[in-house]
């Protein structure tokens, strides 16, 4: 029976990467992103579908995924996140603001719970494998950041979001693992980027990793920096 995937944060880096490689092994993909780029829209066909969706939103995730008509899945990759602490201002700066704090909340930590309620169904119905991507930002243990307040509060709730999902349906032969990317070379890890100080990890080997896991959710753990393989601490 041909498996299936859903993605979101699809259009370019990491999601992209995903799409590309899961179509290449014979998935059916279920791709969502707020924006199709072009290159996406132009993988589209029968086995790779695509829906426009902010997924802060529960009522537009919800309707997204009743419009692909899935009957089961078997893996799950919550990959869409934003990162609007760029300037790294600290708190007591002039120039600190709250605008930015909430809005990181509700894609990175509430995003994951929209798609999460509603995909949860469909993987316990064929004993599948929910990939958060976190970041080490969402560590409290690695914590030396002096900003990114919205960032790493919203990764450090994702996580929570991650350990309680796996407590409530981990039984039901969910897995369930939050992991650590790494620093790629895409339009977000170049935005973190100064001088020589510059990612140089290629999405595509990262991707590699995650469907290596999902296809073989061996790791006894829940955080992990899927780079190097070894677990992370919260």
């Amino acid at each position: 029976m041909n498996k299936s995937v859903l993605i979101t944060g699809t259009s370019k880096g990491l999601g992209l990467a995903l799409c590309k490689l899961f179509k290449e092994k014979g998935y059916t993909v279920y791709a969502i992103d707020l924006n199709l780029s072009e290159e996406l829209k132009n993988l589209s066909d029968k086995n790779l579908k695509t829906a426009c969706c902010d997924i802060s939103d529960f009522n537009a995730v919800s309707e997204a995924i009743k419009g692909f008509e899935i009957k089961a899945l078997d893996i799950v990759v919550n990959n869409a996140g934003i990162w609007l602490d760029k300037n790294r201002t600290e708190l007591l700066d002039d120039n600190f603001t709250f605008d930015t704090i909430i809005p990181q909340f509700k894609v990175n930590a509430v995003g994951v719970l929209n798609i999460a309620k509603v995909t949860l169904p469909l993987l316990q119905s064929a004993g599948g494998v929910m990939i958060n991507l976190s970041s080490e930002a969402g560590s409290i243990e690695y914590s030396r950041r002096t900003g990114e307040y919205g960032y790493c509060m919203s990764k450090a709730a994702q996580n929570m979001a991650t350990k309680i999902m796996s407590n409530a349906y981990g039984k039901s032969g969910v897995k369930f693992y939050a992991l650590h990317p790494g620093w790629m070379v895409t339009d977000q890890g170049l935005a973190g980027a100064s001088g020589d100080n510059r990612p140089k990890q290629n999405p595509y080997d990262t991707a590699d990793k995650i469907i290596e896991l999902a296809e073989n959710p061996k790791l006894v753990g829940m955080f992990y920096d899927i780079t190097t393989g070894e677990e992370m601490k919260w």
